[in-house]
């Protein structure tokens, strides 16, 4: 009875050490970075060395054309009036992000994922919720309705002549 007394307290002493100290590394919160902007002259660019995911956060009506090299689409409702159908589409997205192989890869890896939506508002508010995620999110500038993207990059119904 003794050596049992024994063992159980040099467990809870040592768990009573090691605790803080696993919390403190496995538990930490993840680095969060603010959404870095792209200017939308230099996405020709970046999409030349961009190794990571392209997210459309747009709604398939917002606009067309769509950026040609998009390799997934989550719509993102961000500014609902009611506050608790925000909240859900919010919880909503973050589960999107968080089921995806693809975003979960870029996020271990630190892979930056570009986030764009027709004007730049909604891929913003999305950006902001993966970079509290722990993701290092670049959003495009005037989003992809900018004159500034040059045709080539782009894909779909009404793509304007260059």
């Amino acid at each position: 009875m003794q050596r049992s007394i024994r063992r159980l307290r040099a467990a809870f002493g040592f768990s009573c050490l090691a605790l803080p100290v696993w919390g403190a590394t496995v538990g930490a919160e993840p680095v969060r970075q603010p959404p870095q902007p792209l200017a939308s002259e230099a996405l020709a660019t970046f999409l030349k060395t961009h190794k990571g995911p392209v997210l459309d956060v747009s709604y398939a009506s917002d606009c067309t054309p769509k950026l040609a090299s998009t390799t997934h689409r989550q719509a993102f409702d961000h500014d609902h009036v009611d506050p608790d159908v925000q909240r859900a589409a919010g919880d909503m997205f973050v589960d999107a992000i968080r089921r995806s192989r693809w975003f979960v890869q870029a996020n271990r890896n630190q892979t930056p994922v570009l986030v764009v939506c027709c004007g730049g508002t909604r891929s913003m508010a999305a950006a902001r919720a993966m970079a509290r995620m722990g993701f290092n999110v670049v959003t495009l500038d005037g989003g992809i309705a900018s004159d500034r993207i040059p045709a080539r990059l782009l894909a779909g119904p009404n793509v304007r002549a260059q």
